[in-house]
């Protein structure tokens, strides 16, 4: 979390953590886990007052500040050269620490999310003034699954592979479900019954749109379940 707390729920065993806060130096330290027992572990970093950073403000599509915001900086064109990343404070204000930037002949993009709500500013550079980053409004799905009396809806989806929160699985009472704030985006939709009838299916959701399916769930036993009407 924002505040440095973390919690895992492991199987017995012996377990290297890996500290990473989106820098290219670690800390590596070894942890034993006993069945039952509680490990703790504090891991200590040490900013570097030298390096370069980028701050600013994220901010709600409505203006006002986004606490907690996780803010990510990499390069323009690549969102995978990662170099930088932090969260932003309860009045939305971030100073990242950035690593590798010295020799980029190009600029930084910063990318912001907070639930399902992302936001983005490209051209940045150290040094050049404050950034601020709006977040576009949520995605909502919602639908029908027609012919079921309660099921399990798990969503998946390239930007909810570390919002765990945003996956499920929700538990539905009859046909209908709806679930708010998703990141925009290609989404696949499974839904399951306790009967073993079933669907899966593909959508993409838009920033402040709601998206509505009817689906039809397949019996367990038949070949591939069909595509949303």
């Amino acid at each position: 979390g924002p505040d440095g707390d973390f919690q895992l729920v492991l199987p017995v065993g012996h377990y290297q953590l890996l500290l990473r806060p989106f820098k290219a130096a670690s800390v590596n330290v070894p942890v034993q886990v006993d069945a039952g027992a509680t490990a703790r572990v504090e891991l200590r970093w040490e900013d570097d007052p030298g390096a370069p950073r980028l701050r600013g403000t994220v901010v709600e599509p409505d203006g006002s500040p986004s606490p907690r915001a996780v803010v990510l900086v990499s390069e323009e064109g690549s969102d995978e050269a990662l170099r930088g990343g932090g969260f932003a404070d309860e009045d939305g204000a971030f100073d990242v620490e950035l690593f590798g930037v010295e020799s980029l002949p190009g600029r930084l993009r910063l990318r912001a999310v907070s639930g399902g709500r992302q936001g983005s500013v490209t051209g940045a550079r150290p040094g050049e003034g404050a950034v601020r980053i709006r977040l576009e409004p949520g995605a909502v799905l919602r639908g029908r699954v027609a012919g079921v009396h309660g099921f399990t809806l798990v969503l998946e989806g390239e930007g909810l592979s570390w919002r765990g929160e945003h996956r499920g699985p929700w538990q539905f009472p009859g046909e209908r479900f709806e679930v708010r704030d998703l990141p925009a985006g290609p989404l696949r939709v499974r839904v399951r019954t306790e009967q073993g009838a079933h669907v899966d299916t593909e959508t993409t959701l838009r920033a402040g749109v709601t998206t509505d399916l009817e689906l039809s769930a397949a019996p367990a036993d038949t070949g591939e379940p069909p595509a949303p009407r």
